[in-house]
């Protein structure tokens, strides 16, 4: 058997988007207010995840909101030649920093959330936006610089990330503008004819409906993993006649293709690994024998 095309097309649909769009204003009026304790501070906030990338489904709960320091910023010289390493090197350090980014964040979150506000000992603040509303979690984060090349600070090139502690109080960098860039071009008509997205959507619907019928247990496969993994199939095999030709493809190609090597969406970081931000193979390798489960098992 396999999974008909009408499942398929009801599974890559877009969930709401009305309710992420509201917590994400709420967010940015507490921290733009005139008496915000922000004020004067350069910084930016955006959106990254599911509710960014469009690739949101039903089932998606919380909006992930980032709110980046640009006063202050981390880097990673390890692609510099010694003497442009030097010359960033020489440049002192701020009297700000992180810790204090994080304290003035949640003073301000504070003055408009209250004890809607949630600081937890996690990286990011859980914030109840309103009520009716969805919730959203804060991530207070420092700009990140990977360069690439040095001269001044008016003469440098960079991959931009940001920088955020976890939970183990370990530094954590991450690309999210790369991963939305990136997922961006990979759905344009020229690379998969506006599939990727839907096709994303379509298998953490898919996911959702494996583990419902035991296929596959709870947890093994969060999105952000399920995203990157899909990122790193080659675009030929998102131009099927139909999305059940696409599901056919990519789990076929993730069958019979090595997977250990794969990158995050965001092009800089490594999928699989043993750090508390990457996936393992093994849980992988399950997750698409699932999928494979699933669409052998249909009925």
């Amino acid at each position: 058997m396999y999974i008909p095309e009408d499942q398929l097309k009801t599974w890559s649909n877009q969930g709401g988007t009305a309710n992420s769009i509201t917590a994400h204003n709420s967010i940015r009026h507490a921290l733009e207010a005139n008496d915000s304790p922000l004020k004067g501070k350069a910084f930016e906030i955006f959106l990254q995840g599911s509710y960014r990338n469009s690739t949101n489904i039903r089932a998606d709960s919380d909006v992930d909101v980032v709110v980046q320091s640009n006063d202050v910023f981390y880097g990673n010289v390890s692609r510099l030649p010694p003497d442009q390493k030097a010359a960033q090197q020489s440049i002192g350090a701020g009297s700000y920093n992180a810790p204090q980014w994080r304290v003035d964040v949640e003073k301000a979150l504070r003055k408009k959330f209250g004890t809607a506000l949630n600081a937890g000992s996690g990286k990011a603040f859980h914030v109840v936006t309103g009520p009716g509303n969805m919730t959203a979690d804060v991530l207070p984060a420092i700009r990140f610089k990977n360069y690439t090349f040095f001269q001044s600070l008016n003469n440098e090139g960079y991959d931009e990330g940001l920088q955020f502690v976890d939970t183990a109080g370990n530094a954590v960098v991450n690309y999210p503008k790369l991963h939305i860039k990136n997922g961006e071009a990979k759905n344009s008509l020229l690379q998969t004819n506006g599939r990727y997205k839907p096709t994303v959507r379509m298998f953490k619907n898919a996911r959702n409906y494996a583990i419902e019928r035991n296929l596959l247990p709870k947890g093994i496969a969060p999105s952000y993993f399920v995203e990157c993994l899909l990122f790193n199939v080659l675009d030929v095999h998102y131009r099927g006649a139909g999305l059940r030709e696409t599901y056919f493809n990519i789990v076929k190609y993730l069958m019979e293709n090595p997977i250990g090597a794969f990158m995050c969406q965001n092009g800089q970081l490594a999928l699989f690994g043993t750090a508390s931000t990457q996936w393992n193979t093994t849980d992988a390798s399950v997750f698409i024998r699932g999928l494979t489960n699933l669409w052998d098992r249909w009925e």
